[in-house]
């Protein structure tokens, strides 16, 4: 079985959206083990440049830490990223199961993105649209997509 981390920057704010990412979460249990990592806001005291700066850098080192601790083939939500339907999200997840892949980690950056050295470690850069969403909403529309894929691997009625 394939083991899905969800990493993100800061606590989901509203709930409904809490209520949605664990009905996915659960609903998901059913297909793969799922576990999600919540990473402490850094605050930033004001909006020049170098404290933006210094905030990217400490999410990046508490990424890092997380990153060391196991072997996950790193996928990254960037808005340069590739783009799939639905169906080709689902041959996507499909192909890392065949090819052996035991841990995913899926990792959901801060409002002011990921330093260099964390987009350098990514095995793979993936975009959700090229509509923007907040990053509440990413989290969302990544597990609803993570059930899909799942559905339609298993073809279930679930996508149509």
């Amino acid at each position: 079985m394939l083991r899905i981390s969800l990493l993100w920057i800061g606590k989901t704010k509203y709930d409904w959206l809490k209520t949605g990412i664990e009905h996915y979460v659960k609903r998901l249990k059913r297909y793969f083990d799922v576990k999600i990592i919540e990473l402490k806001d850094e605050k930033v005291k004001n909006k020049q440049k170098n404290s933006m700066l210094r905030k990217k850098e400490q999410e990046a080192k508490n990424i890092k830490n997380i990153l060391e601790k196991n072997k996950y083939y790193k996928v990254i939500l960037d808005e340069r990223g590739k783009e799939f339907s639905s169906i080709g999200f689902a041959k996507y997840i499909r192909h890392l199961e065949m090819k052996g892949t035991r841990d995913v980690i899926f990792i959901i950056g801060g409002p002011y993105g990921f330093t260099d050295e964390i987009i350098n470690l990514a095995d793979f850069k993936l975009s959700l649209s090229r509509l923007t969403f907040t990053h509440d909403m990413s989290r969302l529309i990544l597990l609803e997509q993570l059930y899909r894929a799942a559905n339609i691997n298993a073809n279930t009625s679930y996508h149509h």
